[in-house]
Formats: structure tokens, sequence, C-alpha cells
């Protein structure tokens, strides 16, 4: 069983564009919570071809998806009836493309694992992948990741502090000594012992 991801938005408040009614499509919504992409029924798919495959969304509802096919850079799309907003999994771009996507607080980006891979090495992961295709966390293991930020940030800090009075170093010298001491930190709180040179 395919499971569909709902879109819960904050409703109200000092941010009322948050709200997103469920009859209202925006776009494709990218999902950590979807274990495969879904489409509503009213968009054509590429090389469409029948299925009788079904969905349950985070309330327990199911759904009936129709057609399978390609959607732009999307393969095994599920076209599904009822659905008003389109879904791309997280979990299923990884697999498909052996890629990462990577969250900010304005974009998201899709890049190659083995650029990812190095960059998350000593990083404490915030959730955890399993076999139903859904990414599981749990306050505390947020609050581990968070604290390796909060570790690296103090550390950005403490040298910004120590290099004044000194000649300053070029945009690339900065970058590269950041880089090295953020690596080095992240080993040391994960417990790795590695030189980074």
């Amino acid at each position: 069983m395919n499971h569909v991801g709902y879109v819960l938005m904050e409703i109200g408040g000092s941010h009322p564009e948050k709200a997103l009614s469920a009859s209202v499509q925006r776009r494709f919504v990218m999902d950590s919570g979807a274990t495969g992409h879904f489409s509503p029924a009213s968009i054509p798919l590429e090389g469409a071809r029948r299925t009788n495959k079904k969905g349950q969304g985070a309330g327990g509802e199911v759904m009936v998806g129709t057609s399978e096919g390609k959607l732009g850079g999307l393969d095994q799309v599920l076209q599904v009836q009822g659905l008003n907003q389109g879904l791309i999994s997280v979990g299923r771009l990884t697999e498909q493309h052996n890629a990462c996507v990577i969250f900010t607080a304005r974009a998201a980006y899709i890049v190659p694992s083995t650029t990812v891979g190095s960059i998350s090495a000593g990083w404490a992961p915030a959730a955890h992948r399993d076999a139903s295709g859904l990414y599981y966390s749990d306050p505390e293991q947020v609050g581990e990741a968070l604290a390796n930020i909060q570790a690296v940030k103090a550390l950005v800090a403490a040298d910004a502090l120590t290099a004044v009075g000194k000649p300053p170093l070029s945009k690339a010298e900065t970058a590269l000594a950041s880089r090295r001491k953020k690596l080095a930190l992240t080993r040391q709180v994960a417990g790795v012992t590695l030189k980074t040179g």
C-alpha cells in the first residue's frame, strides 16, 4: 500500500497565506511523507498505463490510482482519483536518482548523493528512513542534530573573534578554513578520529 502525504499547514495567526485549502492545488509539494509520486487525475501523464493501485492518506482515507506514467523528470507517477494536491516523494527521488534533497528556509535542492556524503560525514542524522519509505524521527534525535549545528556556529563565531587584528584571508582561504574546522568539530562530536589536514 502506498502512503499519500497530506499537506498540513498552519491556519490563521500572523501568516494567513500559509493556509491551503484541500480543494486548491498549488503546484506539487515535495513530501518526505509520501512513499511515491502522486498526481491529481487532471494532470496528464506521459506514457500512461492503466493500473489499479491504492494509496492511503495520513488520515486513513484510501484513494485509487488509475494510471501510472512519467511527468517531467519523474518516473512511476501514480495518477490518483480525488487527489487535489500533487506530491513529489523525497524518498522516491533519493532511490531513483541516487540523489539527496536538501531543504533550506527558502528552497529545496536535489544534489548527487556523492556530494552530500562528504558533507554529512560526522553529522547526526535528524531522521531515519525505514522499509515503508517514510522518514521517522523523535524530538531527542532532532535535538542531537541541532546541537551539532549550534556547536559549529559557536566555533565559527569564536574563530571570527580570534581573527581580529590578523591580516584578512581571501574568500577561498576563509571558506577552506571554516570547512576544515566544521568537519573537525563534527567528527569530534560524532566520535570519529580522522585528520582533516
